[in-house]
């Protein structure tokens, strides 16, 4: 695990448009294309729009790129809070893509349960059955330290078998609506996973993170990501004040 602290969330954005545009590249030489999971929440749009303004937008492979996406609330793709929406607006409808590079949950078509069965037939055809193994994952951090929408404590962190898995948010998260989200074999299948962390509302939720307590149950859900690959924590310096 590699932690990097940046003076500002713009510093941090272009950081890890930049490694994203890197790992793309790597990944189109070693098999042909390059798979990206992508995070929601307000941390990641920053990075998208870096991603899609110049020079990342030049250097970024869009042709050879798919996108799939880590978690996502049961809401209309064109509503606020959607995470395929926030993609969309702040990179997606701006750069060279076609329609079929892009793979959103279809949580506007079926109920939770459904639409994480259909994104899990999705993987196992895209990835051609085998465990997916993304070349780039970008993941937020919540104040409550989850991570995409694995909430702490939640059945859902004990998932082993099923790679796609409804999900209803714990009381006080907004917006409160099901949530379809990725699990962690899946998510530490990852060749190169990168945790972006910004703002000072998030500090006793990085410090929690990275404190050394034992893996498993009782420890933070962070200390249960272990991906396969390399691991960042990206954090601005506001969120990494309390390290």
């Amino acid at each position: 695990m590699k932690i990097r602290v940046f003076p500002t969330a713009d510093e941090l954005a272009r950081a890890t448009g930049t490694l994203l545009a890197v790992r793309a590249a790597r990944a189109i030489v070693d098999h042909g294309q390059a798979n990206i999971a992508l995070a929601g929440g307000s941390t990641p749009l920053p990075i998208y729009r870096a991603l899609a303004s110049a020079p990342l937008r030049e250097i970024m492979p869009w042709q050879a790129c798919h996108f799939f996406w880590n978690d996502e609330r049961q809401l209309p793709f064109d509503h606020p809070g959607s995470n395929f929406g926030q993609a969309r607006r702040a990179m997606l409808e701006s750069v060279p893509l076609k329609p079929g590079q892009l793979h959103p949950m279809p949580v506007e078509q079926y109920q939770p349960e459904e639409a994480a069965a259909r994104y899990q037939a999705e993987l196992r055809t895209h990835f051609g059955g085998l465990l997916p193994a993304f070349d780039f994952i970008l993941l937020g951090l919540g104040p409550d330290g989850h991570l995409a929408s694995l909430f702490p404590g939640a059945p859902a962190l004990e998932e082993n078998r099923d790679w796609v898995v409804a999900v209803t948010p714990p009381e006080g998260v907004e917006p409160a609506v099901p949530r379809v989200t990725l699990t962690l074999p899946l998510l530490n299948a990852g060749r190169t996973v990168v945790v972006a962390v910004t703002g000072a509302g998030k500090r006793q939720a990085v410090r929690q993170a990275l404190a050394e307590q034992e893996a498993g149950p009782g420890g933070p859900l962070a200390k249960r990501l272990m991906p396969f690959g390399e691991l960042f924590w990206f954090l601005d310096q506001a969120a990494a004040s309390d390290l």
